[in-house]
């Protein structure tokens, strides 16, 4: 809308490049579609944190808690409104999983997944950034490389993308 000062789009160029491919679909498929990507996304990260659970006990509680979830008012919003914040947990997940791992914890494939999800949402950075320097510096050249991509990718359709995207984060906060 050309007659408001700022977008009231607030996620960065990079989670709006991923929902590129629902662009020329009507509103409810593509809402059924993302709806749909999300559960698996939830699933996903559900089976990501299974599989580091140490006993039967805790994944039969951590399996409750993912069901219990899914019938709260918080997720019913995240599905209906087309909320990422599951997509941001399931690169959360795994970046941890792979980081956690004993042979490529502190290699490129950690950091470029680092890289996407600080694309996805730059606070991120606060995390995953100490973490790196401290104890993955192997991640370090894999999340340069993955931050470069994943926010250039927008740019190559607008160049302005990321400085919109910083006025109207200012104008928000403000």
């Amino acid at each position: 809308n050309l007659a408001l000062p700022i977008s009231r789009v607030t996620v960065t160029p990079t989670l709006l490049m991923m929902n590129f491919p629902l662009a020329p679909l009507s509103y409810r498929p593509a809402q059924f579609i993302w709806l749909v990507i999300q559960w698996l996304l939830l699933l996903g990260t559900a089976f990501l944190w299974m599989r580091v659970l140490p006993s039967v006990r805790w994944r039969w509680l951590w399996m409750a808690a993912v069901v219990g979830f899914t019938f709260t008012v918080a997720w019913r919003h995240h599905a209906d409104r087309g909320q990422a914040y599951v997509l941001i947990l399931f690169l959360l997940s795994c970046w941890m999983l792979i980081t956690r791992h004993a042979r490529i914890g502190n290699s490129i494939w950690g950091g470029l997944v680092a890289g996407l999800l600080v694309a996805v949402r730059p606070p991120l950075l606060l995390l995953v950034g100490p973490y790196m320097l401290l104890r993955a510096r192997g991640q370090i050249i894999g999340a340069v490389v993955g931050l470069v991509l994943s926010a250039g990718l927008p740019m190559l359709w607008d160049a302005s993308c990321w400085s919109d995207y910083h006025e109207a984060m200012q104008t928000w906060s403000d």
